[in-house]
């Protein structure tokens, strides 16, 4: 039994991988942009946000829940308009990406895994009858490149018998 759950985890994150990879190179892109904009924006206005580092240190320690209230109360408001401004574009700021890190990129981070998880699981039980719970990688390749020539001999089959017509239109699809 531990060996079947350690083949499907480790199979899970071999399908996971590709996916989480993409998706994380873009989350990288997206948090160095806020980070970006909170240095360049607050770092006159908070001291938390002085360097680039520290920015980032603050929003990282922000998507853990440390010091949330201190830090939105050290950007400093007073009565002239520039500060309101600020105090409104900086509570604006921190709220979208304490919302968006904790709800949108972990809940993608889970629905990807999750969805490597099905996949295995149904594969080895719809795709591969033959495969025990406890066989390791190799073998889940082998089996998962057998399926695909299945089914692509049996598209190019369809083909064949197609009407001429119809062969056009998926050609030029």
């Amino acid at each position: 039994a531990v060996v079947s759950t350690q083949s499907t985890g480790l199979n899970t994150m071999v399908v996971a991988l590709p996916h989480l990879a993409r998706f994380l190179i873009c989350v990288i892109i997206i948090s160095l942009s806020f980070i970006l904009c909170g240095w360049l924006i607050l770092s006159p206005y908070c001291t938390k946000f002085a360097t680039f580092f520290v920015t980032m240190e603050t929003l990282f320690s922000l998507l853990n829940g440390d010091d949330m209230y201190a830090t939105f109360s050290l950007v400093k408001t007073s009565s002239s308009l520039t500060q309101r401004i600020i105090g409104v574009f900086s509570r604006i700021y921190l709220y979208t990406y304490v919302c968006f890190f904790i709800y949108v990129v972990l809940s993608l981070c889970i629905s990807i895994i999750e969805d490597a998880y099905i996949v295995v699981s149904n594969y080895r039980s719809d795709f591969c009858p033959w495969i025990q719970d406890d066989t390791v990688l190799p073998e889940f390749a082998t089996c998962w490149e057998v399926n695909l020539n299945r089914q692509r001999s049996k598209s190019k089959s369809s083909m064949k018998s197609a009407p001429r017509s119809a062969q056009g239109t998926l050609n030029r699809i």
